[in-house]
């Protein structure tokens, strides 16, 4: 990416870029695309990314192509309005045919209306015939039972530390009680699945105590999907789940996961990852959990598998634990974050969207809090006075050539947009000869 990005190309084709990027550097490469990249055409299920990133969506639906010249939400409330829309249309045409052929079937032997018969026979021949709108693809239909034992504790960690010898996360203390939903977040390496692990007992604590409550039924959705064995087909994972079933209601089971026909006597080791991901769930819709742990689900699904998952978890009564890099579907399914960075956490009370916001204010009150250590150490000092105004000024300035990129009169308007890209490189590289005297003024004081 890095490689291709130093290239400078006009246009940039990317094809899932966020796959297997954290948290922090899809940010990174957001900013980068929606300020800097000249053009971009990317292919992507990442909602939060096409927000971003995107004024135009090309969606291909139904062997269809349609195109729609907005940002990503602004798609998704127009293709629901253009499916109206054309529904409305369809059904309309159809009442109109219907009178029609109602009119020349009665009157077609009538001589005296053989003129009215003809003329609505050339409408109907002439009539470009509306096909009916489709809504969308076939979803998968499937719940999870799971038990609620509210403010029961699941799980305790009392002073842990865990990981390597060396420890990834020292002196945690946290709770899991009973309806909460968790979303853990962090950088790659940070100690997310170290965290996942430690709790279902797979890898042992380094110190203090991590207790997994008993009679917690914990079902565990693992990245690489470990828990499925290769050998079988779809159907007998399923059956020996459903020993007591018929085949009948073995493959109704599956038939809700999209498993019909042939399908089912696939074996596990040819199943394409979102084959798979289907298949784990269909063995988590036979089973009441009462907490149930994801690493990273939503790898390999499509845009309307995500969101049938999403609102299967919204239902799931139980506890949920969901490691994740995909944030639309963290902010729909979960109220707690765990935001692990630097070998050190933090816990918002809150959806992702929370946690942004006051990750933001917490990083503000910081940056606040040193310019206000500097202003007052050195307020003799009328140049460093005069740099911290000019930065002010230079991040005002750039906030509102960043307001001006995102209106559509100027992002749709190249050369103003190159203009403005040029304007906010030469804000940038000022902005950085600032933050380095900053630090030479900082090393300097220390050596002092």
């Amino acid at each position: 990416l890095v490689k291709l990005i130093m290239q400078d190309p006009d246009f940039l084709i990317l094809d899932e870029p966020t796959n297997h990027l954290d948290v922090e550097t899809i940010e990174w490469l957001e900013e980068y695309l929606r300020l800097k990249a000249k053009g971009v055409v990317v292919v992507s299920h990442d909602r939060f990314f096409l927000q971003k990133v995107c004024n135009k969506i090309v969606e291909i639906e139904n062997k269809q192509i349609e195109i729609y010249k907005m940002d990503y939400n602004k798609y998704v409330n127009e293709k629901q309005l253009r499916y109206e829309f054309n529904l409305s249309s369809y059904e309309n045409q159809q009442d109109e045919i219907k009178k029609l052929q109602e009119y020349i079937l009665k009157n077609n032997k009538t001589p005296s209306k053989i003129g009215q018969v003809n003329d609505r026979k050339r409408k109907l021949d002439n009539m470009k015939i509306l096909s009916k709108p489709v809504k969308t693809n076939e979803k998968v239909t499937f719940e999870i039972e799971g038990f609620r034992h509210k403010k029961a504790h699941y799980v305790d960690m009392l002073d842990a530390t865990i990981g390597t010898s060396d420890g990834i996360l020292k002196n945690i203390n946290f709770t899991i009680t009973g309806g909460d939903r968790i979303g853990i977040i962090g950088d790659n390496g940070a100690g997310k699945s170290t965290l996942i692990k430690t709790i279902t007992k797979e890898i042992p604590h380094l110190s203090g105590n991590v207790i997994l409550h008993q009679k917690i039924k914990v079902g565990y959705f693992e990245q690489e999907q470990t828990t499925l064995d290769d050998d079988k087909t779809i159907y007998e994972t399923i059956e020996e789940l459903m020993k007591d079933e018929t085949s009948t209601m073995i493959r109704k089971h599956l038939a809700k996961f999209l498993f019909k026909r042939e399908d089912v006597f696939k074996k596990v080791s040819v199943l394409s990852g979102g084959e798979k991901v289907r298949l784990l769930f269909a063995t988590f819709g036979l089973k009441r959990y009462d907490m149930i742990i994801l690493d990273e689900p939503t790898n390999h699904l499509d845009l309307s598998a995500k969101e049938e998952l999403e609102s299967v978890l919204k239902q799931y009564m139980g506890t949920l634990i969901v490691i994740s890099h995909d944030r639309y579907f963290l902010n729909e399914v979960i109220n707690k974050v765990f935001y692990i960075n630097n070998g050190s956490y933090e816990i918002f009370d809150g959806n992702y969207e929370y946690y942004l916001k006051h990750k933001s204010y917490f990083k503000e009150e910081k940056v606040k809090k040193i310019t206000k250590v500097k202003r007052e150490k050195k307020k003799n000092n009328t140049s460093f006075k005069k740099l911290e105004t000019e930065l002010k000024n230079l991040e005002k300035e750039k906030e509102e050539y960043n307001v001006l990129v995102s209106k559509e009169e100027i992002y749709s308007d190249w050369e103003k947009m190159n203009e403005i890209n040029e304007k906010i490189k030469v804000i940038d590289l000022r902005v950085e000869e600032i933050y380095n005297i900053f630090k030479n003024f900082d090393r300097n004081e220390s050596q002092n």
